[in-house]
């Protein structure tokens, strides 16, 4: 951007004729040429000097700094529970070369079991990585939530990244195939939190659970809030008739709802993503409760 406050010295005009005064003493106009010179290379040095002192210096370095820092946009899956043993992908920006991940307050444990390039979705790296490391986590049984990990790189290490951590509910795995009402994943729980993903584009999660009149059903989606590239469309069917589509959007691209049931039967929960999209880094947890 061009600065309009620069000066255009070429075209400056200064003063001249027999009246004008040098604001200078007049011996300075005595003074040899080679002494000339080096008085202005001494006010260049001195000018240089500062500008490389200014503030806009240490900004800079600090900008090219955030542009080599290694950095996690999401770990796949989303989640473990305390005690368990899992395999998780963490996906961002130069983790190939990742020497070790670190939990806080030895929460967990993990070995890194390979690392490399990664194929964003949308062709988008700085949004959802272009690398990945592949660790064994054991999440220590005392562990509570928010559970948070680095990963160490030859360039630094990433700022801490949060692994969802459930005590309360029961955690499942989503089944598939599960893409049709007729072939629904039953949920038995009233209260459950399901681990999932939308694996392909145009892919839909079909899970179902009875309900009475008058209990409330709320649902909540997570994945958008941890990196996902999931992008969460919750409809909610009853027997083949619609009862809630494309609820408002909250929680920072999520979505959550609840709904008074209007009376005893099946109730069908359908997750896809809005945009039609899927893939590898397509996770979610939904948040199932009925009472």
């Amino acid at each position: 951007m061009k600065d309009s406050r620069k000066r255009d010295y070429q075209n400056l005009s200064l003063p001249c004729g027999d009246d004008y005064t040098a604001p200078f003493a007049d011996p300075i106009h005595e003074v040899s040429t080679p002494m000339r010179n080096a008085i202005w290379l001494a006010g260049a040095a001195v000018m240089l000097a500062s500008l490389l002192a200014s503030p806009d210096a240490p900004a800079q370095d600090k900008k090219d700094q955030k542009k080599t820092q290694p950095r996690v946009t999401v770990v796949i899956p989303l989640g473990m529970q305390p005690g368990a043993k899992a395999t998780l992908s963490i996906r961002g920006t130069k983790l190939d070369t990742a020497t070790e991940v670190r939990f806080a307050d030895d929460a967990g444990e993990a070995k890194i079991k390979n690392k490399g390039k990664v194929e964003p979705p949308d062709k988008n790296p700085e949004k959802y990585g272009d690398t990945q490391v592949v660790v064994e986590v054991k999440l220590s049984d005392k562990a509570v939530a928010p559970v948070s990990f680095t990963v160490i790189t030859p360039d630094g290490e990433t700022k801490p990244h949060t692994l969802l951590v459930e005590t309360s509910r029961p955690v499942i795995k989503e089944v598939e195939p599960n893409d049709d009402f007729r072939k629904p994943q039953s949920i038995s729980e009233p209260s459950v939190v399901i681990e999932g993903s939308i694996a392909s584009p145009l892919d839909i999660d079909v899970y179902a659970i009875r309900g009475k009149k008058g209990q409330k059903l709320r649902v909540e989606s997570q994945a958008v809030r941890h990196g996902s590239a999931f992008d969460p469309h919750i409809a909610l069917y009853r027997t083949g008739q619609l009862q809630i589509d494309a609820p408002p959007r909250r929680l920072s691209g999520d979505v959550a709802f609840e709904y008074e049931l209007p009376r005893d039967d099946q109730y069908f929960i359908a997750v896809s993503d809005a945009l039609d999209g899927g893939g590898a880094v397509h996770v979610y947890r939904l948040s199932i409760e009925l009472k």
